[in-house]
């Protein structure tokens, strides 16, 4: 199957409400040659307001943010020419935390497929925490920096340094050179390989169930840890992973009534490991857990008898079970639909329905006439709003005028509000400028750079201020 390695570079990190301004893909074989590629570069979407750190990261200037084509443009181009490709894996850098995510929710908002990258046969990876778990087999694979708390940097540009850090094109090939780096050694070899087998959910359950013992790879507080764990049962709420930390017996547990077992579970270390199954995990052969000093002692004998422990307490497992939905009771999580904005509602406002998704097929293959025409016949409200605002964006002068006011009116509520929001607000960015200034108030380009920044905002307010 082949691989396509990507990389976004946004115009902040609200993963609903901020927009691709730069994007690169590149298809390769499993052996990572090289056979398409595809760069585009995106202007900002009509009332977005830019993140200023985003900004000084990528280093885009007002030219780029108002002169590209429209990010509902390059989406569509994107689309099509990663349909040409036909189905792969799909590779980022932390990408299921974030690129992932934001494409999903880019697709949602262009009335697209969402979950196009990880259906019609295509499957989502992420070389982030592949390179971790090589660097715990084989320090000296990957070279790193260390950080001030002397902890190795996975930072992408410590691990592969290159002149233009955060450009969508140079960050792609790094990634794709860290993953073949780690698939061509021979002791990391096997990490890149176990890789390929948790792409989904389905996938890594299967594993799991079959493999029963095994090492899985956690990153947290700067470190790198292998546990060899056990499986016991998916959860019952959030349907990933739940397994059991061999290196504690679980003999005294199952003894615990319910209320010193669910005290026991809760306090760190934990006991308990989450191994979420749609992030594609690393897990290993046992015996590179079992390797480190956590588990020396303990024998493949004593190791058989706390599976056999575990695999012969339902009642336990039960126990467990309830104390997870407990603990996910006590949180307090819900969902607050009423209050979510359009933008929030791709995991929680359901599937388009079958009319709404011919629909959304329909919307894009006629004229902006048409298009207008159809807005009405979308039975999801979600839909008739994403359409109003790409027409908007688009084509505004084929809007009724009732329509224009009433997106100008939307945007205008979200870019001027004075709360704290999801989104950055005209007020944050003019305050995160004058932050910036004072602290760059004797370099005279940087101060340039701001006041273009600033003029550029400035624009967009008196666009919306009479909305």
């Amino acid at each position: 199957m082949n691989y396509v390695f990507a990389d976004l570079e946004t115009s902040g990190a609200s993963t609903a409400f901020d927009c691709v301004l730069e994007s690169c893909f590149i298809l390769t074989n499993d052996n990572f040659q090289e056979l398409d590629r595809i760069h585009l570069k995106s202007r900002l979407e009509e009332g977005i307001i830019p993140n200023l750190g985003a900004l000084n990261v990528t280093g885009f200037d007002v030219n780029w943010l108002k002169q590209n084509p429209s990010p509902y443009s390059s989406t569509q181009i994107l689309l099509e020419k990663l349909k040409s490709w036909g189905p792969a894996v799909y590779f980022g850098f932390n990408s299921h935390l974030f690129d992932w995510i934001f494409l999903s929710k880019t697709f949602f908002k262009y009335l697209k497929a969402p979950y196009f990258l990880n259906t019609k046969g295509n499957k989502l990876g992420d070389v982030l925490p592949v390179i971790r778990a090589a660097k715990m087999v084989d320090e000296t694979v990957i070279k790193t920096i260390t950080t001030a708390k002397g902890n190795p940097s996975f930072k992408l540009s410590d691990l592969m340094q290159h002149e233009d850090a955060h450009g969508a094109v140079q960050d792609t090939i790094a990634c794709m050179k860290l993953a073949e780096i780690v698939s061509k050694n021979k002791k990391t070899k096997p990490v890149w390989d176990s890789s390929l087998k948790t792409l989904s959910r389905q996938e890594c359950d299967e594993l799991l169930q079959k493999e029963k013992i095994f090492t899985n790879v956690e990153y947290f507080y700067g470190k790198i840890h292998f546990y060899v764990s056990k499986y016991l049962f998916n959860h019952p709420i959030y349907k990933w992973n739940i397994c059991w930390d061999m290196k504690v017996s679980p003999e005294e547990y199952i003894k615990m009534e319910y209320d010193d077992l669910k005290k026991a579970v809760s306090k760190s270390p934990k006991v308990i490991r989450n191994i979420k199954n749609n992030k594609s995990p690393v897990l290993l052969n046992k015996s590179y857990g079992l390797a480190t000093t956590s588990y020396s002692g303990i024998s493949d004998m004593e190791l058989k008898k706390r599976a056999q422990l575990l695999e012969s307490a339902p009642e336990f497992l039960e126990r467990i079970n309830n104390i997870l939905i407990e603990q996910h009771e006590a949180r307090g999580i819900k969902d607050d639909k009423e209050n979510l904005q359009p933008e929030e509602t791709l995991y929680s406002g359901g599937f388009a329905s079958e009319t709404d998704s011919k629909l959304m097929d329909k919307f894009h293959t006629v004229g902006w006439d048409d298009k207008v025409k159809l807005l009405d016949k979308f039975t999801d409200e979600r839909y008739q709003f994403f359409g109003k605002k790409i027409i908007f964006q688009e084509a505004p002068e084929k809007l009724p005028v009732s329509l224009v006011k009433e997106v100008k009116k939307n945007i205008a509520e979200k870019i001027f509000s004075t709360e704290k929001q999801n989104w950055t607000t005209i007020p944050e960015f003019y305050k995160s400028i004058d932050d910036a200034r004072n602290k760059n108030e004797n370099d005279e380009l940087i101060l340039q750079k701001l006041d273009s920044y600033n003029n550029f905002v400035m624009e967009i307010e008196k666009k919306y201020e009479t909305a």
